[in-house]
């Protein structure tokens, strides 16, 4: 059950998830079936999130980071936390309007970037380097969130997953100007460069999304950054959402 709701969750139907899910988890706690309990708890909180209720989202995600620590599973402890931050990170920021308010999901974010390094998760930790990424910029901390992203290009070149790639890749443009040591001047012009080579380097497994950014950041860096206004890749959506890294964008080598 839980994987049938796991697709549906993968082909964007969260609501019919949502239900499945919840069935699976008491079905789970009936056969004393903790591991599959929290495995259910993770995905129905994403599914939650799906629909917009954050607030039980963060809940069940809580649920599930609890349970993945008392049995010691560090992996599912990694991405409940992962999962977990970005939803209380999106969750505050709708309060507030802003992601001033982030500390107890970097710290989350933090401590998931080191379980997925010491068990060797690439994916995992590349992934968790832009969502900390995404905190540090919007709490003017650009030349850190920078360093996350070149973080992030290399270990998604690790593996060959050229869509992360991307992703890493855009998130850095978009943070030379408030960041380059050499000045505004030189951070847009190396951005309008680099984010050049990325509408070039085109592939089947790239984010449709980001075709779409990667063209209207170009058009806003030539019209000019207002720096006083902050880091703007947030406030405009063109940042990676949960459905980003659902996909890897590595080359299947063909048989024969």
């Amino acid at each position: 059950m839980t994987q049938l709701a796991r697709a549906r969750l993968v082909d964007g139907d969260p609501s019919p998830a949502v239900d499945s899910l919840r069935q699976a988890v008491s079905r789970h706690r009936d056969n004393e079936d903790a591991r599959g309990e929290a495995w259910s708890l993770y995905y129905l909180g994403q599914a939650l999130e799906e629909t917009g209720s954050l607030d039980m989202a963060v809940r069940d995600l809580e649920r599930a980071r609890t349970m993945f620590s008392r049995m010691r599973d560090v992996y599912g402890l990694a991405c409940a936390r992962h999962h977990s931050a970005r939803v209380t990170r999106d969750q505050r920021a709708a309060q507030t309007g802003s992601l001033r308010n982030s500390g107890f999901a970097r710290q989350l974010l933090v401590d998931a970037r080191a379980d997925f390094q010491r068990i060797g998760v690439a994916h995992g930790e590349a992934w968790t380097c832009l969502e900390l990424a995404v905190v540090d910029a919007g709490n003017n901390r650009t030349q850190q969130a920078l360093a996350l992203c070149d973080e992030a290009v290399d270990l998604f070149a690790s593996y060959g997953d050229r869509r992360g790639g991307d992703w890493a890749r855009f998130l850095r443009c978009t943070l030379l100007p408030y960041a380059s040591p050499g000045g505004w001047e030189i951070g847009t012009a190396v951005a309008q460069e680099e984010l050049s080579q990325l509408a070039r380097a085109t592939h089947p497994t790239r984010d449709g999304k980001l075709a779409e950014y990667v063209e209207a950041y170009g058009l806003l860096l030539e019209r000019g950054i207002d720096l006083e206004a902050g880091w703007q890749a947030w406030r405009l959506g063109m940042v990676p959402n949960r459905h980003a890294r659902e996909v890897m964008g590595v080359d299947v080598p063909r048989e024969g």
